[in-house]
């Protein structure tokens, strides 16, 4: 892409215009676009932050689009049962292929939820489209069994309860994983949380509200979303003052959750510089 092409799509994408209104303007290779920004812009400067924000307000405002409902539905069942492919389905709707599947991700249709499980456990039968931690919380919010969210997933339950041992030995979710095992031992007993219970339980997930959604949208990989989240406490922590014990009791977590947290945020830029000098 030429140099003063790419600046001046660049300048437009910061001043509010959407990639697509760019391409259909200019005409080029948004993968190459985005190329150019990862060599340009490394992860973890300002500038990048500045672009990610602009994309991700454009992936919102796309995801906007409106579709008719009955159509949507038809072409995702046609999608998800494999009759047509995913481009044709998103030039069908009239939309890119991100914003097609973001809508398919995100349907509340329980039967379209559960065919587009099904469809990516073909593809990822480790369930790596699954953000356990999410369903935990969204599991105690609604007053959900182990049964119940499985059901609702279309997930094998033991595979619940296997991920929920999983949360045991990580220190920053020790508290959720207390509070899903005693909850759904208590639904297997059918003994309930008095109203105090549930009051202390409502604030302590307040906790994990940035788990973000269920289902992991195919676009962010979960290495993705773990670097975001422990970017989000190192920065926080630059912006406080007082001590690192102050800091950390403020954030609510740990001395060694920090420490953690810095780790994985210069290993994960440190690996993706590597991988543009590899480029």
């Amino acid at each position: 892409m030429e140099e003063d092409l790419f600046e001046k799509i660049l300048k437009e994408l910061l001043n509010g215009k959407s990639l697509r209104e760019l391409q259909e303007k200019y005409h080029f290779d948004r993968k190459r676009f985005k190329e150019r920004i990862d060599r340009e812009y490394p992860i973890g400067t300002h500038q990048r932050e500045q672009v990610e924000n602009q994309l991700r307000e454009n992936k919102k405002n796309g995801s906007t689009i409106d579709i008719p409902e009955s159509q949507l539905k038809d072409t995702i069942r046609e999608v998800l049962n494999e009759e047509i492919l995913m481009e044709e389905a998103a030039s069908r709707c009239k939309v890119y292929i991100q914003t097609f599947k973001e809508k398919m991700n995100k349907s509340q249709n329980e039967d379209l939820r559960k065919l587009y499980i099904e469809y990516q456990k073909k593809r990822n039968p480790d369930y790596s489209f699954i953000n356990f931690k999410a369903l935990f919380v969204e599991m105690l919010e609604n007053n959900y069994s182990q049964t119940e969210i499985a059901e609702k997933y279309g997930i094998n339950a033991r595979t619940v309860s296997r991920e929920l041992e999983k949360l045991k030995g990580e220190e920053e979710y020790g508290t959720l994983y207390e509070m899903a095992k005693e909850f759904s031992d208590r639904k297997m007993k059918r003994k309930k949380f008095s109203s105090y219970e549930n009051f202390l339980m409502k604030n302590l997930l307040e906790k994990y509200k940035d788990e973000g959604p269920v289902l992991i949208e195919e676009s962010i990989s979960k290495e993705e979303i773990k670097y975001r989240k422990a970017k989000k406490i190192v920065e926080q922590e630059k912006e406080m003052e007082g001590t690192a014990e102050e800091k950390v009791k403020a954030l609510g977590i740990s001395i060694s959750t920090l420490r953690r947290a810095k780790v994985e945020v210069e290993q994960y830029e440190n690996l993706k510089k590597d991988e543009r000098n590899i480029e």
